[in-house]
């Protein structure tokens, strides 16, 4: 008779420590489901920003190419006369908006290679202003041999700035 206690003593001390078990494991369940919510939209968000990140260097880049191909083929095309109200398209206007794009989304091997681009395009601007007004390249040969020649130089400085691009956007 002194024992009848101890089973249901026994049933209470073990359902007492299933309902704890079982409310600490929800408990544990609802936090990592809370951390898992968490870090997904931390991933979400991250990858968002980087995607607009990526977004704004490859728009930047484009208009970098932009103005280096049009400026390019306008100056390197001026080889039978350089007509003086001509001018490179947008090349001072838009400086400083090359500049700050450079600044702000371009790597240091994209600001090198187009900084490398802007001075041959000084260049030939220079020899195109070293022509007297209204003289044609035939009556300035040695003109027109380091036009041409710093005019390919141009053309394979874009062709770098292009590779520079294709590098950094794939």
């Amino acid at each position: 008779m002194s024992l009848e206690w101890v089973a249901p003593i026994v049933t209470g001390v073990v359902s007492i420590a299933g309902l704890s078990a079982t409310v600490w494991v929800a408990s544990q369940g609802r936090k990592h489901a809370e951390r898992l919510a968490n870090e997904a939209t931390k991933n979400t968000l991250e990858l968002a920003r980087q995607t607009r990140s990526q977004e704004r260097i490859e728009t930047a880049y484009r208009r970098l190419l932009e103005v280096a191909t049009t400026t390019t083929y306008f100056v390197t095309e001026a080889d039978i006369v350089w007509y003086r109200h001509a001018k490179p398209p947008d090349i001072d206007e838009v400086a400083y908006e090359v500049s700050i794009l450079l600044a702000i989304y371009a790597s240091q091997e994209m600001r090198d290679a187009y900084s490398a681009w802007q001075e041959s395009v000084e260049k030939l601007r220079d020899l195109l202003d070293s022509l007297p007004p209204k003289k044609h390249w035939y009556e300035k040969k040695d003109i027109a041999v380091k036009f041409r020649k710093e005019s390919e130089t141009t053309v394979n400085l874009l062709h770098e700035v292009y590779a520079v691009t294709r590098k950094e956007l794939t």
